[in-house]
């Protein structure tokens, strides 16, 4: 059928034109679209919690007996019954008791029970046409399965209850929530639905991206981001300056437009359309050292780094405030600021400036300030800080720190 009765019309006769299909394919156009057309996202309406529980959720007693149970909820449940078969609204007014141990453990195995919503329709052929909140009692086994979920295919498991061998309680370490992922038939995309139009509140990415009813300006509310993001026919936009935890964090704004700006800890970054560049100077890491390195002669040594997670375009500014001195006068020391990928920093390191020391007074130590700073630092795990080496004279050099006198590195973004 390819033109279908609209909701509302008048019967030239004495019979109705619309069946109860018809009626639910014209409520279909009131819930979030998925799938195609003439389809609707199931799911459950989003509302007021009770106590702690989601609509749906399954949970065990407070303290635990045989029982679980199921919270209240209103659920939009596509029928897959027929091509088109629209939607039913069915309805958990309060909380539902399921006695699991009705049917008491196996002393030997364990079992999985499931709970499941159900609503049957004999326009399909069914026998009755009821809602049902099922318990479905698993076979004992040393490894268990779920058990198979009979009659209308129109249906939603809510939760897996693991019925260990000689169980005389259910705790909730027991309950699997079913209703979002974990079984052939759990929601796609969430487990909410709202109104056509409306914002759905999704738990992740992933739920996100298993939508398939989407169109431009479809939002979706991320609880997991705390942000809402809106489908502009190609890509996820997040709306507003969002926060994240981290530059690497800032993946998680999966299609970010150009100039879109976005706050990592205390520090804001703006997207180039090639990366995320920070636009606002801000304080990145600093090292303190109260001990000294060396003694060493020509040989190019580490005196201090700073592993960060380097942001690409961005510039860096080293400060570098310590010590030298020499076992013999007039000896020249050259402090070399370098930067290399990863985690460990040596003379192979990018070389981007240098400061020489003339040691005039042997054993006497020199203090010097070093302040450089850096472009072209690869995005990712990088080290900076600083190296040095004798260039002139005979003498050990020896980079001095104690408590009193600390040897601090700091670094900077500064564009």
């Amino acid at each position: 059928m390819a033109v279908r009765d609209s909701l509302f019309v008048q019967a030239s006769g004495p019979t109705g034109m619309l069946d109860v299909e018809e009626c639910r394919v014209g409520l279909g156009a009131l819930w979030t679209p998925h799938g195609s057309a003439v389809k609707a996202k199931s799911g459950f309406r989003p509302g007021p919690l009770s106590g702690t529980s989601t609509p749906g959720q399954v949970s065990a007693t407070g303290t635990p007996d045989g029982y679980v149970h199921v919270a209240p909820f209103q659920l939009v449940l596509q029928s897959g019954r027929a091509a088109a078969a629209g939607t039913y609204v069915c309805t958990l007014d309060a909380t539902y008791d399921v006695n699991i141990l009705s049917t008491p453990a196996n002393p030997t195995n364990p079992r999985n029970d499931l709970i499941v919503a159900r609503q049957s329709d004999t326009f399909y052929t069914d026998g009755t046409s009821p809602f049902e909140i099922l318990h479905i009692v698993g076979t004992p086994a040393g490894s268990p399965s779920d058990p198979a979920i009979g009659g209308s295919s129109d249906h939603i498991p809510l939760a897996r209850v693991r019925v260990d061998a000689g169980a005389t309680t259910i705790v909730s370490g027991k309950i699997t929530d079913l209703r979002g992922s974990g079984h052939a038939k759990s929601l796609v995309g969430g487990i909410y639905a709202v109104a056509a139009g409306g914002i759905l509140p999704v738990a992740s990415q992933a739920e996100r991206d298993a939508l398939t009813g989407i169109y431009g300006g479809f939002a979706v509310w991320r609880s997991d981001r705390g942000w809402v993001e809106i489908y502009t026919g190609s890509g996820w936009r997040v709306q507003g300056v969002p926060h994240c935890t981290s530059v690497a964090d800032l993946s998680a704004i999966t299609s970010p437009y150009t100039s879109q700006l976005a706050v990592v800890v205390d520090r804001i970054y703006r997207y180039t359309g090639t990366g995320w560049v920070p636009i606002a100077p801000g304080y990145v890491d600093e090292t303190t050292r109260t001990s000294s390195v060396g003694p060493f002669t020509n040989t190019e040594t580490l005196l201090d780094q700073i592993t960060f997670s380097a942001v690409a375009g961005a510039r860096y500014k080293l400060t570098w405030d310590g010590t030298v001195q020499s076992s013999v006068a007039n000896d020249l020391v050259a402090l070399r600021p370098r930067w290399k990928a990863g985690a460990t920093l040596d003379s192979a390191g990018t070389l981007f400036t240098e400061r020489e020391v003339n040691i005039d007074i042997a054993a006497r130590g020199m203090g010097r300030t070093v302040v450089a700073t850096v472009t072209g630092i690869t995005a990712g795990q990088a080290s900076i800080g600083i190296l040095a080496v004798r260039t002139g004279g005979t003498g050990n050099i020896t980079a001095f720190g104690d408590a009193t006198r600390k040897v601090t590195t700091l670094l900077e973004i500064v564009g």
